[in-house]
């Protein structure tokens, strides 16, 4: 993200609960850190938790069922990593972002995956010539995200009566609050929300 996006978040002194940090002078739009611990807290563990806990059940169930056939039979694949990446890995992107965004990016997890594989080397911030597989990858993941959320976007506009803590375009409430709350911040547009979800995704 853009400088000015990062600044926000490394300046925020605030703490993630709802009163600040003793000697802080952080206004509410530049809060990120209790916005976002709260958004999470409220999507993971509390109200949100049960829709959430229904959710992986009903995806990983519907994965295996597709990747595992029923029978007698062993199930052999060449590399068990890969199995758990595609099947448990999809069932818990469905689960939390919902599947717009995998039918709106073919392949979003096995990209994800790739790219994960250079985590650490950009953590070094390595430049992009020395990993430009990398970088090329972090873009690609970041263009289907922003892709997922203007769709996301369009269709929520379009039919905007509530429909509850399970979202057929963000995937849950929490997903779709996020994105709201994201974009209400300081110095932050699509691209640093963007970014922000490729951290949650990946994490």
């Amino acid at each position: 993200m853009d400088q000015k996006a990062v600044d926000v978040y490394v300046s925020d002194t605030s703490g993630s609960r709802e009163r600040p940090i003793p000697g802080s002078r952080i206004p509410p739009n530049r809060r990120v850190g209790y916005h976002t611990h709260e958004n999470l807290f409220h999507g993971l563990l509390g109200r949100g938790l049960g829709h959430t806990t229904e959710r992986f059940d009903a995806a990983i169930k519907s994965s295996l069922d597709n990747a595992v056939p029923t029978g007698p039979t062993w199930t052999y694949v060449d590399d068990l990593t890969e199995f758990f990446e595609d099947y448990l890995g999809a069932a818990i992107l469905e689960t939390l972002f919902g599947p717009l965004l995998l039918t709106e990016s073919p392949g979003f997890h096995r990209t994800l995956w790739k790219y994960d594989r250079y985590i650490m080397s950009m953590a070094k911030r390595l430049p992009s010539w020395m990993i430009p597989e990398g970088y090329r990858l972090r873009d690609k993941v970041l263009s289907g995200i922003m892709k997922w959320h203007k769709r996301a976007t369009e269709l929520s506009a379009r039919h905007s009566a509530d429909v509850g803590e399970d979202d057929p375009y963000w995937g849950s409430a929490m997903m779709r609050e996020r994105h709201k709350m994201l974009l209400g911040i300081d110095e932050q547009d699509l691209r640093s929300v963007a970014s922000t979800d490729l951290a949650l995704i990946w994490a």
